[in-house]
């Protein structure tokens, strides 16, 4: 027995053909020959929907808008720079786990049982290498000012590496998602919940940033494009320990979205929202 998507497959070849539609007439090497071509069909499909989106429907223009969250890539070479970044051996198993606004994200499980995740931007996801450098910036520096992000295990914001697509690996969030939990909890728990979420809050409006647009790490942003992350005021400790991190241009969606990236407009850094990038 085999298993497949729905259980499991009997193999004897009596059961091949009424699976596979053959009459009891076909001879063994011709059920061998169509039973390897139907595998290979089904491991064609599998793949596929790795690389298209299969979480809902479209009202109108629904090809364009599949074909906008398509993406192709090397699943070895995923696999390859996951099992560098993860250290824990090989990757056994990759699959889907979920499909957001801008990013498909696969669940990986190496062979000793650890999982991560993978991240991959769709085609209309933008700004181009800007978006994927600044939400691992962002993360690092979440994480190191104590707010309970996942670690990030390896990125490339380089669409022409060996995988075909920009791409974040980062640990899997342990715990269970607050909608399994939510309406078991007691009127306390909740409360308790909420304040931990508005602390979490309050430490990331308490970093005093200096400039307005979106974080990165210095060397992935062009000079002219650079301010410092803090103000001028900051305590100058905390401006040293965090010198490898700086403020670019906004990654926000509206000022790159179809042919607005081709606008020559001021997309920040900036010093404040009056001085600021403006949509035209």
């Amino acid at each position: 027995m085999t298993p497949t998507q729905r259980g499991l497959l009997n193999l004897s070849p009596s059961n091949i053909s009424s699976t596979f539609g053959f009459t009891k007439y076909l001879s063994r090497s011709s059920i061998g020959s169509a039973f390897v071509w139907n595998c290979r069909a089904m491991g064609t499909r599998m793949n596929d929907e790795l690389f298209t989106y299969t979480s809902g429907r479209f009202l109108y223009n629904e090809q364009r808008r599949l074909e906008e969250r398509r993406v192709n890539f090397n699943i070895a070479a995923l696999k390859h720079a996951a099992e560098k970044h993860v250290g824990r051996g090989k990757i056994t198993n990759l699959r889907k786990l979920a499909e957001g606004g801008f990013n498909r994200v696969f669940l990986l499980t190496t062979e000793d049982g650890f999982q991560a995740v993978a991240k991959v931007p769709y085609m209309i996801t933008v700004p181009k290498r800007y978006t994927t450098a600044s939400e691992v910036a962002t993360t690092d520096l979440l994480r190191s000012k104590g707010i309970p992000v996942p670690r990030i295990l390896g990125w490339s914001a380089d669409p022409n590496n060996s995988v075909g697509a920009e791409y974040i690996i980062m640990e899997k969030a342990s715990g269970i998602p607050l909608e399994k939990r939510w309406f078991n909890l007691s009127k306390q728990q909740r409360h308790h919940l909420v304040t931990s979420l508005v602390d979490i809050e309050t430490k990331i409006f308490d970093i005093p940033f200096g400039h307005f647009g979106s974080i990165y790490y210095r060397n992935d942003v062009p000079s002219n494009l650079q301010q410092d992350l803090y103000a001028e005021s900051t305590d100058p400790a905390m401006s040293s320990a965090d010198e490898r991190f700086c403020i670019g241009p906004t990654t926000d969606y509206m000022f790159w979205y179809g042919k607005r990236a081709e606008l020559g407009i001021d997309r920040g850094p900036c010093n404040d929202f009056q001085t600021g990038p403006s949509l035209p």
